[in-house]
Formats: C-alpha cells, structure tokens, sequence
C-alpha cells in the first residue's frame, strides 16, 4: 500500500504536517525555508518565555513579546510560520 492509498490528501496544505495524536507543527517547505535560518526559544530576565529568529549568519532578524509557558511561544511561532509562507509586501503610501 502506498501513502497516497492510506492517507487522505484531499484537504493538504502544502509545509504543514501533523504527527498522530499530537499538536499540529508547521514546516516551511524546503523551496521557501532559508538556510541556516533558526527559532531561539529562551527565558529572559523575568521568567518569562521569548524566541528570537536567528538567520544564517546568526544576527536577530526577529524577537518575540513575552510569553508565559514555552507552550505559548510554539503556538506563536506556529501562527507566523502560517502567515509568513503566504504573506505579500505591502508599501505604505
């Protein structure tokens, strides 16, 4: 049996995979994903949860407001990998 004849694929979107009975995790898929780029996830002085976005080089692209458990901050992260795989450029005027 092939995986297409196991699964149903109807309702896929593409990056976005999910593990049996466990939370959703989004993937960028490889054409889109940049190299080397990563998601710090880390406590600051408060005790409370930030991640940064690192890019290949290692400088910050991005850093997160505050969140109360790591939890949290996956859910974050989850949510902007969504938006960003479809997000267009917007010039203010």
């Amino acid at each position: 049996m092939t995986m297409r004849e196991e699964y149903d694929f109807s309702n896929a979107k593409r990056g976005v995979f999910y593990r049996p009975n466990d939370s959703k995790r989004y993937l960028i898929s490889f054409d889109h994903r940049p190299a080397g780029g990563e998601f710090e996830v880390y406590a600051d002085e408060d005790g409370h949860y930030r991640y940064r976005l690192r890019d290949a080089q290692g400088s910050v692209v991005l850093t997160s407001e505050a969140f109360e458990t790591t939890d949290d901050v996956i859910r974050s992260i989850d949510a902007l990998r969504e938006t960003v795989i479809g997000a267009e450029t917007v010039v203010a005027q």
